[in-house]
């Protein structure tokens, strides 16, 4: 996902949130202000997402390569005689 895709993703919920909570009755501005409060720190979120897929894209790679970091893959190394 890329940078815009995963704001934008954010945005969405944030948005869904802010309309839930206005049609239970609080107004524009408050509904938005709790959503933010609701959902926490956006940046955390989209550092998260970044770190999951870095660590997801680094697995594909290892899958494909047969090499993983700091070593080679259990189904490459020699096997005892």
């Amino acid at each position: 996902m890329h940078d815009d895709d995963a704001r934008d993703e954010l945005q969405a919920h944030l948005d869904m949130q802010a309309e839930q909570l206005e049609a239970m009755g609080r107004s524009r501005e408050e509904a938005a202000r709790e959503a933010r409060l609701r959902f926490g720190n956006p940046l955390a979120t989209l550092e998260a997402i970044d770190g999951r897929q870095s660590r997801e894209s680094c697995a594909r790679n290892e899958r494909r390569s047969g090499v993983r970091l700091g070593g080679v893959s259990p189904e490459l190394k020699p096997r005892a005689p």
